[in-house]
C-alpha cells in the first residue's frame, strides 16, 4: 500500500492488490495532508478507465500549490470540502454508498477524526 502514496512507473500501481482501508496518522503539519492528496491524484492518473473518479472529503478548503485544475487528472478527483454545520454529509455519502452504480478508485478522507464529535 505505501507504493501508492508516492510516484512509481505505470505498471508498478496494482489498485486492486491494495489493502482497503489504510490509516495515515501522524503529528500535526507532519504531512499527512500532502501524502493523502497524492494518493488521490497517483490513483486517478494509474487506472486506466477515465470514467472513473476519487473522491477526497476534508474539512475546510485546501490550497494545494502546483497543481493545474484543469489538468485530466484533477478533474477525476471529486473534492467535498465539509464545514462544520454540515458534516452530516459525509454520513450520507457513506450511507448509500451500496447505491452507486460505479464504485470509485478510492475514498480519501482527510482528518477523518474531527468528521465524528461524538
Amino acid at each position: 500500500m505505501l507504493e501508492s502514496f508516492f510516484f512509481t512507473k505505470q505498471g508498478d500501481f496494482h489498485p486492486q492488490e491494495a489493502d482497503p482501508i489504510t490509516l495515515l496518522s501522524g503529528p500535526p503539519s507532519s504531512g499527512k495532508t500532502s501524502l493523502l492528496f497524492q494518493f488521490a491524484v497517483n490513483s486517478a492518473s494509474q487506472c486506466s478507465n477515465v470514467n472513473s473518479k476519487v473522491f477526497y472529503f476534508s474539512y475546510g478548503y485546501q490550497n494545494f500549490q502546483g497543481i493545474d485544475p484543469g489538468c485530466e487528472i484533477f478533474k477525476r478527483i471529486k473534492m467535498k470540502y465539509i464545514n462544520d454545520d454540515d458534516d452530516e454529509g459525509i454520513k450520507k455519502y457513506f450511507a448509500a454508498f451500496h447505491l452507486k452504480d460505479t464504485f470509485p478508485i478510492a475514498v480519501v478522507v482527510d482528518d477523518f477524526g474531527d468528521f465524528f464529535h461524538e
